[in-house]
């Protein structure tokens, strides 16, 4: 190795492979207890991060004494982020204690690893790493668009390694099933691969059969329930989410931003914009009086969206009309206030606004029947 000490931190999944892979590069045999040492950095009181501290020191020294080459990994530490026991003046001292030593050199052949889900970079122990050793970062951002991005590349490296193929439109299925967490990807992907077996090419079908909904992708499935204007299954996903403590405001946020895109692509195809014809919605040549009603403080590019995703959002617009889509963010809104001023329970506010939004008339079902 360049250098004998590495922190790496972000996405755990990618830090903990790079840190095997550090660690496999530094010792003949990574299997060996007595070649490596794993610390469990991921404490909860200040006693336990000044343990564990010492303990990587400990091994630092113990490993030197016996020649040859020789691993400690600091392994999930949480105390080097703005915590109460981040911010303990005694782990503090037990870090700087831990950082002289370094400076002093560590003996030939032993090599430190320190990973980490997120670390302060304002901290006197990261900059002294810094100039000590080599950083890895994964660190993923967490607004939306750079997040989808970040699982593109997971999927796209995944897809290879698993002998799978994916159509543009399956890949964006899977990724808005399944999330952005690289480990979730990776476990899904080879699920699906078995699945799938010989045929290869994985279809949205069978996304729909294998792959299961993540906790972070679960919350937005109540937005394609109330496009699909499915109460049942709106209902059954909300009652899911409030048990998992999610907010009924978040909920009700995430239900206004869905019918203010339906708004818009009713709207549009209404007006003779956008053209749906089976699997397929396709943008016209709009004027510019047009392009610019679709831009200006919508605060979001409708002619970008892919083409896959712009489909399925105008199929869930068709489900209504323009004057039940306008009724239903009228509630949605008047919900929304509901929750702020009065003291109705957030979950009854969230289930009457989904029976009044998703309910049909007889008539009207009957007609679409």
């Amino acid at each position: 190795m360049g250098s004998s000490i590495h922190l790496i931190f972000g996405d755990e999944y990618l830090a903990v492979a790079k840190a095997k892979q550090l660690v496999a590069a530094a010792v003949p045999d990574p299997n060996d207890s007595v070649s490596v040492e794993v610390i469990d950095g991921q404490c909860d009181t200040v006693d336990s991060c000044v343990t564990a501290i010492g303990r990587c020191r400990e091994g630092l020294s113990s490993l030197g004494l016996f020649g040859g080459a020789r691993a400690v990994w600091l392994r999930g530490v949480s105390f080097l982020i703005d915590t109460p026991a981040g911010r303990s003046e005694r782990v503090k001292a037990a870090l700087a204690r831990l950082a002289d030593m370094l400076k002093q050199g560590l003996p030939d052949g032993v090599a430190l690893v320190i990973s980490a889900a997120r670390v302060d970079k304002r901290t006197a122990f990261y900059k002294q790493i810094k100039e000590l050793g080599v950083i890895h970062e994964f660190a993923v951002s967490e607004k939306s668009g750079q997040l989808g991005a970040h699982a593109e590349a997971v999927i796209a490296g995944a897809l290879e390694q698993c002998g799978i193929t994916m159509a543009g439109d399956v890949r964006q299925a899977f990724q808005e099933k399944v999330g952005s967490d690289t480990r979730t990807i990776l476990g899904e992907l080879q699920k699906l691969a078995t699945y799938v077996g010989a045929r290869k090419a994985a279809t949205v079908a069978d996304i729909e059969a294998i792959t299961s909904p993540a906790r972070d992708a679960a919350a937005w499935d109540i937005q394609d329930a109330v496009g699909r204007r499915e109460l049942a299954r709106a209902l059954s996903i909300t009652r899911r989410l409030l048990f998992q403590r999610e907010s009924p405001m978040a909920l009700i946020a995430l239900i206004e931003n869905r019918l203010r895109d339906l708004i818009v692509l009713r709207e549009a195809m209404d007006r003779g914009w956008l053209q749906v014809s089976g699997r397929n919605a396709r943008w016209g040549q709009l004027s510019a009086g047009a392009a610019a009603a679709l831009t200006d403080g919508l605060g979001k590019d409708y002619q970008g969206t892919h083409p896959y995703r712009l489909w399925l959002l105008c199929e869930q617009a068709q489900c209504f009309s323009g004057a039940e889509l306008a009724r239903a963010m009228t509630r949605a809104m008047g919900a929304h206030r509901q929750l702020v001023s009065s003291s109705v329970p957030g979950p009854l506010v969230l289930e009457l606004l989904l029976v009044r939004m998703l309910s049909k008339s007889p008539a009207r079902a009957q007609a679409r029947a």
